[in-house]
């Protein structure tokens, strides 16, 4: 981009909403990109911020109830979609643990919805038997899915946003040989090797890189910058399994 564009990146506690809230309305920019939850601080910063002429572009978690810009980032419905797709192929008939970060995000609340539609449609063979909101507790999820682990036959867990660190140490505490086939999200380090090790089966990824610049090149157009075409907003998601890593 040209050289009189500065990219200032703001790093808060994104777990809490006052502090994301305050981080947009303290901004010195001519835009914001936001990562947060869809929380009435936020909603009402992003509206103060929207009012005075700042667009705002909201990234890998929408929060469409607010006046932002436009949203950039993948279809989480359709990626918990697919990860019931995967999970129904990859099981017998069991239980299935489902994991999340916070409900509050609509990434994680929208793939926990594509996720139960998607075995409601894929399998009458898999029942949904618990759902943890890890809220940030990493010691607390991994308690809570030892728990769950314990309490019968667990044929898949999918998580959808909770720590994989806390997800790996409750399934390397299991006593049978034939572990639950976990399918998660982000292609970060810990999944990579947990993906090599076979102790995932699936990774769905967002691509964030993407996205970033996704979001750059929107806000370039919106202050006439870029004559390029207009830039998509979609992101697509993509499938690593132990191959193709």
């Amino acid at each position: 981009m040209d050289d009189n564009i500065v990219l200032e990146r703001t790093f808060v506690d994104e777990t809490k909403p006052d502090l994301v809230a305050a981080a947009i309305r303290n901004s010195r920019c001519n835009a914001i990109i936001v990562y947060g939850q869809e929380h009435e601080m936020i909603i009402e910063a992003i509206a103060e911020v929207t009012s005075i002429g700042k667009p705002v572009i909201t990234l890998v978690s929408d929060v469409p109830t607010a006046p932002r810009l436009n949203y950039v980032g993948i279809n989480h419905y359709n990626a918990g979609r697919a990860a019931a797709f995967f999970l129904s192929k990859m099981t017998n008939e069991g239980r299935v643990v489902l994991l999340c970060g916070s409900l509050h995000y609509r990434a994680h609340a929208e793939r926990i919805s594509g996720f139960r539609d998607g075995i409601a449609d894929y399998s009458g063979r898999l029942a949904i038997v618990d759902l943890i909101e890890a809220r940030g507790d990493d010691a607390a999820a991994e308690y809570m899915l030892c728990k769950a682990l314990t309490e019968g036959e667990v044929a898949g867990i999918y998580n959808a946003g909770a720590s994989d660190a806390a997800v790996e140490r409750a399934i390397s505490t299991m006593n049978r040989q034939l572990a639950p086939v976990l399918v998660g999200h982000d292609l970060t380090e810990n999944a990579a090797r947990m993906l090599q090790n076979g102790v995932m089966a699936v990774v769905i990824d967002q691509n964030p890189d993407l996205q970033a610049q996704k979001a750059l090149r929107i806000l370039a157009a919106r202050f006439g910058i870029s004559n390029e075409a207009q830039e998509s907003p979609i992101v697509p998601f993509t499938i690593h399994v132990k191959d193709n890593i």
